[in-house]
């Protein structure tokens, strides 16, 4: 190349390089935005010197004849911002080097509608360890598996799930990722290429159970037939307790027969912001014939409640102490002990200085 500066005609030998018509292969991904703005990668053949010489060609790419923008080529590729779409379509990509253009690869490259999320499962994690998560729906674009698939990320809240991968199931659209510890409930949030889902999911990040107890200790009962008692189970407050199946037993204790005490399982379900959860049970005492002076030992009798199974959802629970129903013998009439205060029966004449034969718990 002969180069010509102030009459002064100087020969150099940097080079002027003539280039063929360019061809395209490929396209990397093969779906973005609707928007645009989604980086693109085109590999082919003829495209010039990368811009980092300082030395290349103009290049630039059409999508469906609108023009990409921001164009150069890296590492002998290149690489384009899709322009906005039309409408959720697959177009066509051709290559344009200093004026002459690629072939056409048609219906390449596909404009994507938002996402859109169906189900999150679970929905739920304990707050200190990481949860894996399966998001399904739509318009979540190429398979990961195909290497052609756009950015894709998930937020929970400002949390970024890692290893987020795009996944399919009998023709079903996932996204599986996993969410890192922390506290909720904060809203899920899909984002592919830039644009994100808007469906109201929440993950809730739970803490531990807590603790349960028997809102007392002693339940006592003072009837001769069948007796309806309440009983009531607690557990301490905290926040975002994790929601708890509790499996309450009512053993029979010092019943001599099946007629003297109904044993009964009972199972609590605890949401998250549920403390206090009771249930009713019969308790059958049978009628006793007594000698004089009536005493507690011979006229109390005693059913056991205790905790089968505590399972939390998430986390740890703790089980509190036992309790007991404590079923006493009540005067039906005058006699046998039993007193009459101003024409009204009262409860016999128990020996104050026996106490009730209770288990120890």
């Amino acid at each position: 190349m002969i180069l010509e500066i102030d009459s002064i005609l100087r020969t150099t030998y940097a080079g002027f390089k003539y280039l063929i018509p360019p061809t395209l292969t490929s396209v990397h991904p093969i779906a973005g935005a609707l928007t645009g703005g989604t980086r693109v990668t085109m590999r082919g053949t003829n495209l010039g010197e990368d811009a980092s010489t300082g030395r290349g060609a103009y290049v630039g790419a059409t999508f469906d004849g609108m023009s990409a923008t921001n164009c150069g080529v890296e590492a002998g590729a290149l690489v384009c911002s899709a322009p906005a779409g039309v409408a959720p379509s697959s177009v066509s990509v051709l290559l344009d080097i200093d004026g002459a253009t690629s072939n056409t690869l048609t219906s390449i490259f596909t404009y994507l509608e938002p996402p859109v999320v169906n189900t999150l499962a679970p929905p739920s994690g304990y707050s200190n360890d990481p949860t894996p998560i399966v998001i399904s729906g739509s318009n979540f674009g190429p398979l990961a598996s195909t290497g052609l698939n756009p950015s894709a990320t998930v937020y929970i809240g400002e949390r970024e799930c890692s290893n987020v991968t795009v996944v399919a199931s009998n023709g079903t659209e996932m996204i599986t990722c996993i969410v890192p510890p922390g506290h909720g409930p904060d809203a899920l949030i899909v984002d592919i290429d830039g644009t994100n889902s808007s469906e109201p999911f929440i993950f809730t990040d739970y803490n531990d159970a807590g603790t349960f107890t028997f809102a007392s200790d002693v339940y006592t009962v003072q009837e001769e037939s069948d007796t309806n008692v309440t009983i009531t189970v607690r557990r301490s407050t905290s926040l975002h307790p994790s929601p708890t199946l509790v499996q309450v037993s009512v053993a029979d204790g010092t019943a001599e027969s099946p007629n003297h005490f109904i044993a009964k399982t009972v199972d609590l379900d605890f949401a998250e912001n549920v403390f206090e959860k009771s249930f009713s049970v019969d308790i059958t005492a049978g009628t006793r014939k007594q000698s004089h002076p009536r005493s507690g030992v011979m006229d109390d009798r005693w059913a056991l409640l205790s905790y089968s199974t505590i399972t939390p959802r998430h986390g740890t629970a703790v089980a509190g102490s036992e309790a007991i129903i404590l079923i006493q013998y009540r005067c039906s009439g005058v006699g046998y002990g039993c007193s009459l205060d101003w024409g009204i029966v009262t409860s016999y004449d128990r020996d104050p200085a026996i106490e009730p034969v209770l288990p120890e718990l």
